[in-house]
């Protein structure tokens, strides 16, 4: 995932999942139903230019806040 954006300095998976307005911080699953990522902002009306927050990054982010 080394080519993924990054965001203030947190890697993100760009897809083009809908997230609607009130949806961010839910999860972001692989077709294997396995969670990859947590939802958090998108760009744009359009709906095609979404981002979620890496399990790789969000891991160590939730260790850090306990």
């Amino acid at each position: 995932m080394n080519n993924q954006p990054r965001c203030k300095g947190i890697q993100h998976i760009q897809t083009t999942t809908p997230i609607s307005p009130g949806s961010s911080g839910g999860g972001l699953f692989d077709a294997e139903g396995k969670l990859i990522g947590i939802t958090t902002f998108r760009i744009g009306d359009n709906g095609n230019l979404n981002f979620a927050v890496s399990l790789d990054e969000a891991f160590p982010l939730l260790e850090a806040v306990k």
